[in-house]
């Protein structure tokens, strides 16, 4: 459905909405801050809820101020920060100014909403503020230095009898400092409100079904079901699984569909230039080959590709898929690895002399690292018992990098680059994989 505004919005056509706004309502506040975690599966309607409580707590509290925050500055714009002026568009009375770019919201009543990022852990920016609300989107995406620092600035405002923390987020591993701060620590004013999808009447018939064929059976628990479950075991691909995913033979590409080439641009010590080829076929992603060369340039790569004599196959195109920085200048040269990989393919001469159909499919940014990671395991196995991705015998060293990759000790999203070396190409590989997901035309095109 659309964003609700303000006055349409109707919290009790969703009881755990209600529910939750009812408890901020009749929470005591001369006992200290009202602390909330709306712990929810995907589609459950945290986000407006959120927004809702929000514009309340700002306009029903003249002078009040709100932070609202989430890890990237660019990840908040695009979600809750648009879904929240969205919420306030039939009530433009309401609003003194709006400044764009510094992300902050005057009312009339004097109340003000602040939005900020945390991805440089800066803290020191937030110490500054006198806040009477904060609201934390993702809040899964924070450490619990960033939300004691926020914490410290809630109450600032003597005459804001109404002081509220708000984190909304998927659930996720129990190790999390959340699962530990709200659902397992016991304090009168700390209250976790749980959402499920199939809560929201709103949704369409199709969209819990689409989302089981994205999730892999335990992202499914989270997910759908919002359990704090552990699946960030010692490997990041805990569900890619040899006898599953991988077939002991050669592939035979299919000439009545394109061919994808998709890169990892990398230098140093056990980080090879890496490359897989593979086709992508009636939702179904086939990894044929992968090529591996450490302290190789982009056209020493390029070279290696010819003389496999994949780019002499008849295919209706061939495809570029990888890294987005490598549209940048590359480290051993003037021009960027596409460029270089451009011209390397058009320089190709086909035996058959046929001209070379080449499609560049590179992104202007790389996808989060946990979208993709989260993308590969419900490709090896979803939650409707669907396996879309295959390993063919000359990529053997994909499903290397599959099985040994893991997170750098003490990080939560930062892959260990340090080994395997055959990590690199399965971050290619991801590339390839998301960038098709998420390209509706593409993924459309269906040959039978």
């Amino acid at each position: 459905m659309s964003t609700p505004t303000l006055q349409e919005f109707n919290p009790k056509l969703i009881p755990w909405q209600y529910k939750a706004i009812k408890e901020i309502n009749s929470f005591d506040y001369s006992t200290g801050i009202n602390e909330i975690l709306f712990s929810g599966s995907v589609g459950s309607a945290k986000s407006i809820n959120g927004a809702h409580i929000l514009a309340r707590h700002l306009i029903e509290n003249p002078n009040s101020r709100a932070l609202v925050v989430r890890r990237a500055l660019k990840d908040l714009k695009r979600t809750f920060w648009q879904l929240f002026l969205k919420h306030l568009s039939d009530t433009p009375e309401l609003i003194k100014s709006y400044n764009k770019s510094e992300m902050k919201i005057t009312l009339v009543n004097g109340s003000e909403c602040i939005g900020d990022s945390y991805d440089d852990m800066n803290l020191e920016k937030f110490r500054s503020l006198e806040l009477s609300m904060a609201l934390i989107e993702e809040a899964t995406e924070s450490e619990r230095e960033l939300y004691d620092a926020i914490k410290m600035r809630v109450g600032r405002l003597p005459a804001i009898k109404q002081n509220i923390i708000l984190a909304i987020t998927n659930p996720d591993s129990p190790s999390h400092y959340l699962y530990n701060y709200f659902i397992e620590s016991q304090s009168h004013n700390r209250k976790v409100v749980y959402s499920l999808t199939e809560q929201n009447p709103f949704l369409p018939p199709w969209y819990v079904q689409n989302l089981k064929n994205d999730l892999d059976p335990k992202m499914a628990l989270r997910m759908l079901e919002g359990k704090w479950i552990e699946i960030a075991e010692e490997v990041i691909y805990w569900n890619f699984d040899m006898q599953r995913n991988y077939k002991d033979h050669s592939y035979q590409f299919d000439p009545r569909f394109p061919i994808d080439f998709m890169h990892d641009f990398n230098i140093g010590h056990n980080k090879p230039m890496s490359m897989a080829v593979g086709q992508f076929i009636n939702g179904t992603y086939h990894v044929a080959k992968t090529i591996l060369i450490e302290g190789a340039s982009t056209s020493n790569i390029m070279d290696e590709l010819a003389d496999t004599g994949i780019l002499d196959l008849q295919c209706p195109s061939f495809r570029v898929f990888g890294d987005a920085t490598g549209k940048h200048k590359d480290t051993r040269n003037f021009r960027s690895d596409y460029d270089i990989i451009k011209q390397c393919l058009m320089s190709h001469r086909r035996k058959d002399n046929r001209p070379m159909n080449v499609v560049f499919e590179v992104p202007t940014a790389n996808p989060h690292i946990r979208e993709r990671h989260n993308l590969m395991n419900a490709l090896f196995l979803n939650a409707n018992n669907q396996t879309r991705f295959y390993i063919y015998k000359d990529a053997f060293d994909a499903t290397k990098g599959f099985r040994l990759t893991k997170y750098k000790q003490g990080a939560r999203l930062v892959e260990d680059d340090s080994t395997p070396k055959e990590q690199h190409v399965t971050t290619a590989v991801g590339y390839w994989c998301y960038r098709l997901e998420t390209i509706k035309p593409i993924k459309k095109v269906v040959i039978s």
